[in-house]
């Protein structure tokens, strides 16, 4: 062991509370680094594997595959895997027609086949939906057999071995047929060589670009159809600038707060060292030598600091969400549902990472030590940058502040990168505080805010103009249905609104627009049909005016049905509006082409308000008014979308059960659970919050610890300073009570600092817009405040116990 290490670790042992300060910021810092580096690994591999579950793990499909093209991509050197599937349309034993997809097993890994309820695993076993399943025949069930014939009038028999889970996916490629109508069949091999799919996974080193050129040139393009899903997913480092920066911003932000804590920490050691290191130049140390104890130092400091920061980062994670599990009851597709992963690249990122903020940071304070001077040692004081100038001010502020204020802003000012460094890096942590609490609060307001009334349950045609094969009342049969509205087949019109209307400007088209002498506007909306059903529906949320009974045969009536995201408060019962008689032509709207011969008058008789799963204005007409609109169309209303009301949520899966009996009669409806939908939303707001919380605090605690470090640096290198106050009379009450302003002081400062910065980017994104000034007050300037006040006093309060009583002649000579 050399001199020089010798002297670092003495060094390091003798001033045991700033060391434990600099490796309790490091192993933050690099905690930090290693668990946002974790969690996007491990994120990433989540979207693999949930792709390869939605979508498949396959890269392109190619249809009408040939024998020989089959052998050659076999044995062709970029080709992993390739499986066929041989698919025909077949009927069951009731006449109903659906596609039989039979696999063999490298297709059946590809493809993405999910299991919702198994009985065997055998060959030949036919996998199904249970909706589709119950379409064909309600009386088959799992184990039972499926009886079918071919297009050549041959009739096969197989056992019902499996139900599929939902997946639209598993019909991709195909425009022929609806995807809940197929079923699956495994076979050993496939013998059949027409109407094959060929479904290919290439290695993983392979041009895909490349190949899939070559590939199109042989088979045709028009018989290759590429997982566009999965090819995009793939490899999280193929993505774009914008969604990898993504990743590297909060490590960034870790950076930053890493380089002011060390830098700052360093720069006070350096500071309190000037007379030691001069005295080592005095004895003939060099300015080689110096930098030497300096790196030596650092390399210690990062020797023990980052293997503990990794353990902490790691294991940290895995308890953050251990706990996070153990108080809330996770929902599908929550953050916390990851298997959580780290990887040897993961760790050399961290380390990496960690090492280049530690040296970059420690550079200036290195370069400020090599450059003492020999003479430095000799002196009595430290060396300082500056001194303290403005003889007029001093005079201004002896008699607007007490000798301890002022004494406080000597010393900052004295000390000016010191205390900018110690202000920024809690400030900084401040700063992400009150953008986070500001953009979450606006998001709360659109994204994750659920409305109320809103449908509990959507029902939803998946092939347009084909009438369901259920009926509305099996629905409102239900005992727990407190209402339903159903939407139908919409075209896209322009409907004329008298020019004072209040409309969301999305919805305009062209600009004003002269009708029967009276100014109008032109706004683009859907229109619904006035069934009977939706009438009883429209009189539960009736505001004003009448709802147009099946007796009048009113042809030019409207009902204007409002909610909350779209309302016109200066719209009334009794205006007149005009609707246009075809399909929507913007081009001609847009132009102001419209001639009063394409128009219908027609007045609105009544206004609803509730919210449905249309988010835009809903126009409903009457029957008549319907087919002058569109006759050609009228008499073929095809329900597009059926909402569902409950009486209580608590008999969600009551109802659930019962809709899915229903819509099983016909396998072109779906259904989606908005109830389930809000429970996912909400969860995925509050692990949002937590997970940039959590991120914040640790970034305080790194910005606090600096605090820390930076008010017990002070007292040693200011002993003197405080002897002397002591020799003129300075009580120690009043001593400690000037440390513990002077922590106050700097709490404030960063404070300030960080409103600035806050509300400057808030007023540049024009997040200020949507928020109250008493919100914007309170999140950005009141909190802030009185968390950097109490973790000043609380810096000061610990930075105190190293105060000792020396005697106070034994300090005076230094």
């Amino acid at each position: 062991m050399n001199l020089y290490t010798k002297l670092t670790l003495d060094y390091l042992r003798y001033n045991k509370r700033r060391t434990a300060f600099i490796l309790v910021g490091i192993m933050f810092s690099v905690g930090l680094i290693s668990s946002i580096s974790t969690f996007f690994f491990s994120f990433g591999n989540e979207i693999i594997a949930q792709t390869k579950r939605d979508a498949g793990s396959y890269h392109i499909i190619v249809r009408n595959a040939e024998p020989a093209w089959i052998d050659y991509y076999r044995k062709h050197a970029s080709i992993e895997k390739v499986g066929l599937v041989h698919e025909e349309k077949v009927k069951s034993k009731k006449g109903k027609e659906f596609i039989l997809r039979q696999m063999d097993p490298i297709a059946n890994e590809l493809l993405p086949i999910g299991i919702k309820q198994q009985v065997s695993s055998e060959i030949d076993g036919i996998m199904i939906e249970k909706r589709s399943l119950i379409w064909l025949d309600k009386q088959l069930k799992l184990g039972d057999q499926l009886q079918y014939v071919t297009p050549d009038q041959v009739t096969h028999s197989a056992p019902i071995t499996g139900l599929l889970l939902p997946n639209n996916n598993l019909g991709h490629g195909d425009q022929l047929y609806n995807q809940f109508l197929y079923a699956y069949q495994l076979l050993p091999t496939i013998q059949d060589t027409k109407h094959v799919k060929m479904y290919m996974k290439f290695k993983s080193h392979v041009e895909m670009d490349n190949e899939l050129e070559g590939i199109n040139q042989l088979v045709g393009k028009e018989n290759v159809t590429q997982n566009f899903r999965y090819v995009g997913n793939l490899d999280m480092g193929s993505e774009s600038w914008s969604e990898a920066s993504i990743q590297f911003i909060p490590i960034f932000l870790v950076v930053i707060v890493t380089f002011a804590f060390i830098y700052g920490t360093f720069h006070i050691s350096v500071s309190e060292r000037t007379r030691h290191i001069g005295m080592l130049r005095a004895m003939g140390a060099t300015k080689s030598n110096i930098r030497t104890m300096m790196l030596i130092e650092v390399s210690i400091l990062s020797g023990i600091g980052i293997p503990l920061g990794l353990m902490l980062g790691i294991f940290g994670l895995w308890f953050f969400v251990w706990l996070y599990r153990m108080i809330f009851v996770l929902q599908e597709h929550s953050f916390f549902q990851i298997q959580f992963n780290t990887s040897f690249s993961v760790i050399l990122i961290s380390v990496v990472v960690s090492l280049v903020s530690i040296f970059v940071s420690t550079w200036l304070p290195t370069r400020k030590a090599v450059r003492i001077s020999p003479l430095a040692g000799i002196r009595q004081d430290n060396m300082s940058n500056s001194r303290y100038k403005g003889r007029f001010m001093d005079r201004i502020y002896a008699k607007l502040l007490r000798i301890e204020t002022l004494v406080i802003l000597r010393s900052m000012f004295r000390n000016r990168r010191r205390f900018i460094v110690t202000v920024f890096a809690l400030g900084f942590g401040l700063v992400l505080f009150s953008i986070f609490t500001c953009s979450i609060s606006l998001i709360s307001k659109d994204q994750y805010n659920i409305r109320k009334n809103s449908p509990d349950f959507v029902l939803y045609n998946n092939e347009s103009n084909r009438q369901k094969l259920w009926s509305l009342q099996e629905l409102r049969d239900i005992e727990q249905v407190r209402d339903t509205y159903e939407q139908f087949g919409r075209s896209r019109v322009l409907f004329y609104l008298p020019y004072h209307t209040d409309v969301l400007s999305k919805y305009h088209i062209g600009a004003y627009t002269t009708i029967d002498s009276k100014p109008y506007k032109s706004y683009l909306s859907t229109w619904n049909y006035l069934s009977p059903e939706n009438r009883t529906f429209l009189k539960s949320s009736l505001r004003e005016g009448t709802i147009p009974t099946a007796q009048q045969k009113g042809k030019s009536e409207v009902v204007l049905l409002l909610n909350d995201d779209v309302q016109i408060p200066t719209l009334h019962v009794g205006d007149e509006i005009f609707i246009q008689r075809e399909e929507i032509n913007e081009d001609k709207a847009a132009s102001n082409r419209i001639s009063e011969q394409d128009l219908v008058k027609a007045k609105i008789t009544a206004i609803a308000h509730h919210n449905t799963s249309s988010r835009s204005l809903d126009f409903i007409v009457t029957p008549e008014l319907y087919k002058l609109l569109l006759p050609e169309s009228a008499k073929d209303v095809s329900s597009e979308r059926v909402d569902v009301f409950l009486h209580n949520h608590s008999e969600e899966q009551v109802v659930l059960n019962d809709i899915e009996q229903i819509i099983a009669q016909d396998p072109n409806w779906g259904m989606n659970n908005i109830l389930k939908d809000t429970r996912n939303y909400r969860q995925a707001g509050v692990e949002i919050l937590i997970l940039l919380y959590a991120f914040v605090i640790v970034i305080l605690i790194i910005g606090s610890t600096n605090m820390m470090n930076t008010m017990v640096m002070n007292i040693l290198i200011r002993k003197k300073e405080f002897a002397t106050l002591r020799s003129i009379g300075l009580s120690y009450r009043s001593l400690q009570r000037m440390i513990i302003k002077e922590g106050i002081i700097y709490g404030v400062f960063s404070a300030l600092f960080s409103a600035a910065v806050s509300y400057s980017f808030i007023y540049v994104t024009q997040i200020s817009n949507s928020l109250s000034t008493t919100w914007i007050f309170v999140s950005i300037l009141l909190i802030p405040l009185v968390v950097t006040m109490g973790i000043g006093y609380i810096s000061a309060k610990i930075a105190l116990r190293s105060l000792k009583t020396d005697n106070l002649i034994t300090l005076l000579k230094g």
